[in-house]
């Protein structure tokens, strides 16, 4: 339950404080408008706080379809949007970070699944996706710098998406995460700008884009980053 008196307190400066007052007659009204759209409500985010240790920075930002499924441990910024229409699909596993201006748009028998410690942004992603396209993020996956999503998606465990690139119809196979040292090991990579469509990338590759990504410029990811070379002291 939301008190009858919510006290958000701006800091100015060290010694300067300004303290805003909402009454209850505002939360209704904000809370009435997003049951009206099939939101989550204000007070319906803090309870996920509070009961499944999901965070939520600024839950009068977040705006969340109330269809969608949230796991535990998951964290969302400012500028959250994720709309579903009843009869799509939108699963998200535990302890995922979605970064401000993510938005995620599904029409009518969409599906969206997200597994657990994805990285969503920074720098924004936009998914907009149609009847019947399906998008699985799977554990560890990574999309960062301004992604745009507008059709089906699989990115397997630890593959990620690097860059201002639109993506439909394309298969990033899994791996080890970025944290391994042996690139070659990592899931699939996609960096650069451009379009992606129709393209699956094999477990230890990188296609680099500027323009229209294509598989013929698939590369080691051990190109980018090498093993550290080791000196063998003769015996």
């Amino acid at each position: 339950m939301i008190s009858k008196l919510v006290n958000v307190l701006v800091i100015l400066g060290n010694n300067c404080n300004l303290t805003f007052m909402l009454n209850t007659q505002y939360l209704e009204q904000i809370d009435g408008a997003r049951k009206d759209h099939n939101l989550f409500t204000v007070g319906d985010l803090l309870e996920m706080q509070n009961l499944k240790n999901n965070i939520f920075l600024d839950p009068f930002s977040c705006l969340i379809s109330n269809n969608v499924r949230i796991g535990i441990g998951n964290i969302f910024y400012s500028n959250i949007t994720i709309l579903s229409q009843e009869d799509s699909i939108v699963d998200i596993g535990n302890e995922n970070t979605f970064f401000p201006q993510t938005c995620i748009r599904l029409a009518k028998s969409a599906n969206l699944v997200l597994g657990s410690n994805i990285q969503l942004g920074d720098g924004g992603v936009l998914m907009r996706l149609t009847s019947d396209n399906v998008v699985r993020l799977e554990d560890k996956s990574r999309l960062i710098g301004g992604v745009q999503i507008i059709g089906s998606l699989t990115c397997g465990i630890g593959s990620q998406i690097l860059g201002q690139i639109v993506i439909k119809n394309c298969i990033l196979d899994g791996g080890k995460d970025s944290s391994e040292p042996n690139a070659d090991l990592r899931g699939a990579v996609l960096k650069g700008f451009g379009v992606a469509d129709s393209l699956r990338v094999p477990t230890g590759k990188v296609i680099y884009g500027h323009g229209i990504f294509k598989e013929d410029a698939l590369e080691n990811q051990s190109f980018y980053h090498p093993l550290p070379s080791t000196e063998v002291s003769a015996s």
